[in-house]
């Protein structure tokens, strides 16, 4: 179901470049079409690979190798990034085509169609990685950079056991893939902006976070993951304090300038959201001591979310995307930490934190929380590379897809849960979702985009809106995804296109 939605809406924004000259629109086109055969023939990944899929997960990666560069693309990022991801993406494809179950009658000409549509990518695309840079061994050390950044990356996250689909981990691979490429001018020429500082938190949280994984293999207790996660943090201050330090010494400084700057404003959100952080934590503390949480229960933390992301977008774009990249990390390495039991705060994070897992929450990490929080602050980082001015003016009306994760997760999952779990007696077939709170979801969307229109925080509500909205609600009632993470990039790329 959701296949077929995304293939239709998507086909249909691509429709516009197939007979110009947009080589990436084409294969992209390509791409779909073989993600939805591969997911009509119903493949099945051999019993080495399954037993690190979470279960009842979607087996095809649809999500990552089509919607990330699609979006990329609509989106005119730099050609070299959306090229890298096409390849990437064509890579994945043929890779689970070659290791699944079917039959040779079917596998060895869908396989020659994968080939030549990446030998295709390489020759027929002109692929530059800067205006200065054209020489084509540069070309070639960087896509293998790229090749060799997103298997690491997706070795480490897969083997995390039954915490991920195939088809999560292709997106997040891409996403983090495609943050390490991306470069700012500005580190060269010594100046600093809100983006240059927060792809430096951002780079250096995920080399502390997947270079601890790595290393984590070979240590068979929690004591020696503890002396090497510390280790490595040292390690990593030590370094950056050497290497970076009149650089680190701006940034305190451009820091100090931006919390002072609109005043009293800033301040005062910022006062806002440490109270809502203290009311979480001991809402987590509190109400972990009494067993299981349920669907309603967890659905709180929706709430709190909406507490933090409704002001910051309204009031202060530019401190609510800096602020959201600090939590991601800091929400990460929480994480990894209650994951392989780094002392001294391990157990007491698996004690808590073990009692609101999701029925999706199968494996070793907990996600559901990282996952509403990476599908909240997408849309607002996405639409804030689309449009720097929103980072240099906190009075910048943001577009409407930056909404995304607040309509579809804050509101409509929390909704649709809630009257579904309570009041939901017709479901979708072979769905757990029922009926009435997909509709349910539908309605408190609408409401709330069209109180968005009325304070004048987006432009007028159209019936564009309005089909994403719908289209987001019946994706999430059935996607076997997790859908904290997935429906909100959906639903971008839809008010996006449209």
């Amino acid at each position: 179901m959701e296949n077929v939605l995304l293939g239709v809406l998507y086909i249909f924004m691509l429709s516009k470049g197939l007979y110009g000259d947009h080589c990436h629109a084409k294969l992209i086109c390509v791409l779909g079409i073989i993600c939805l055969v591969l997911q009509a023939l119903k493949l099945r990944l051999p019993k080495a690979i399954r037993k690190y899929v979470r279960n009842e997960a979607d087996i095809l990666p649809f999500y990552g190798c089509v919607l990330f560069p699609t979006i990329l693309f609509i989106d005119d990022f730099e050609f070299s990034h959306v090229h890298l991801t096409v390849l990437i993406s064509i890579a994945t494809v043929l890779t689970l085509t070659v290791m699944c179950k079917m039959r040779l009658v079917l596998k060895l000409p869908l396989c020659l169609l994968i080939v030549i549509t990446f030998v295709v990518c390489l020759n027929k695309c002109k692929f530059y990685v800067l205006p200065k840079y054209t020489d084509e061994w540069r070309v070639i050390s960087v896509s293998l950079l790229a090749f060799i950044l997103y298997a690491f990356f997706f070795i480490q996250m897969i083997t995390c056991l039954e915490s991920f689909s195939v088809g999560e981990c292709v997106l997040l691979c891409q996403m983090i893939t495609s943050l390490c490429l991306f470069h700012s001018s500005n580190m060269t020429q010594k100046t600093i902006d809100l983006m240059d500082i927060s792809l430096f938190i951002s780079k250096t949280g995920l080399f502390l976070i997947f270079f601890s994984m790595f290393c984590f293999k070979f240590c068979r207790s929690s004591l020696s993951r503890t002396m090497v996660f510390y280790s490595i943090v040292i390690f990593v201050i030590l370094l950056l304090a050497v290497t970076y330090t009149q650089w680190l010494v701006q940034c305190m400084i451009y820091g100090m300038n931006f919390l002072v700057s609109n005043y009293p404003r800033r301040l005062y959100l910022l006062f806002v959201w440490i109270a809502v952080l203290c009311g979480c934590i001991a809402y987590v503390v509190i109400r972990s001591k009494k067993g299981k949480a349920t669907t309603a229960e967890r659905k709180l933390f929706h709430v709190f979310i909406l507490l933090v992301y409704i002001p910051g977008i309204t009031y202060d774009v530019p401190l609510l995307f800096l602020c959201s990249i600090f939590a991601c990390v800091a929400l990460v390495l929480v994480a990894v930490i209650q994951t392989f039991q780094i002392e001294p705060a391990g157990e007491c994070l698996q004690m808590h934190l073990d009692m609101f897992r999701g029925k999706q929450d199968t494996g070793k990490l907990v996600l559901t929380p990282l996952y509403l929080l990476i599908g909240m602050t997408f849309p607002l980082w996405m639409s804030c590379i689309k449009q720097p001015q929103l980072l240099a003016d906190p009075t910048s009306l943001p577009p409407i897809a930056s909404y995304s994760g607040i309509i579809s997760v804050g509101i409509g999952d929390a909704v649709a849960s809630i009257v579904g779990s309570r009041y939901g007696t017709l479901k979708f077939p072979k769905r757990r979702k029922t009926v009435e709170g997909t509709l349910a979801s539908i309605l408190a969307q609408v409401l709330f985009v069209y109180a968005l229109s009325l304070s004048g925080c987006i432009d007028n509500g159209s019936v564009n809106i309005i089909v994403s909205i719908i289209a987001a609600a019946f994706l999430e009632a059935y996607t076997n995804e997790i859908d904290n993470f997935v429906v909100p990039v959906v639903m971008y790329f839809l008010l996006d296109v449209m």
